[in-house]
């Protein structure tokens, strides 16, 4: 989550301190997010990075 904070920050320009707060209860303390067993099983790709996402995500909600 910090990687994606950052880089959202960088995609949108503008530097956003992060609050963090004390784990809740049915919080998810950890995890780990990948696409090897998509690319492998389904034989699928990213069209793109995950920053390259952000960003025309980001500009096409800006306009």
């Amino acid at each position: 989550v910090n990687e994606l904070a950052e880089l959202l920050a960088e995609v949108a320009g503008k530097k956003t301190p992060i609050d963090y707060q004390e784990a809740r209860a049915g919080d998810i303390l950890r995890s780990m997010l990948r696409n090897t067993e998509a690319a492998r099983y389904l034989d699928w790709k990213p069209a793109s990075s995950l920053k390259e996402g952000l960003n025309r995500t980001y500009r096409y909600l800006i306009g």
